[in-house]
């Protein structure tokens, strides 16, 4: 997801808004928001004033997580760490 956001955000030549929950904050370019929203999702893209708007939100995925609850209960169940390969 936060590849996707990045890219996204890179493409995006006019003005920007963000907004996470109340927050809102506006950029001059896509790629000036970056900093601001690289660990974030973007839920939903639209217009506003002739701006372009992004609802967003922080992307709680950690990869390789392995304290993640999925993997306690597959270690409980199994009794080893799950293998990918």
């Amino acid at each position: 997801m936060v590849f996707e956001t990045v890219e996204l955000l890179n493409k995006i030549q006019g003005e920007v808004v963000c907004k996470i929950g109340s927050e809102t904050k506006a950029y001059v370019a896509g790629a000036d928001a970056i900093k601001d929203f690289e660990n974030h999702k973007i839920l939903s893209v639209g217009v506003e004033d002739g701006k372009i708007a992004l609802v967003m939100s922080e992307d709680k995925v950690i990869p390789d997580d392995m304290n993640a609850d999925w993997v306690k209960e597959h270690v409980e169940k199994y009794g080893k760490e799950p293998s990918f390969f």
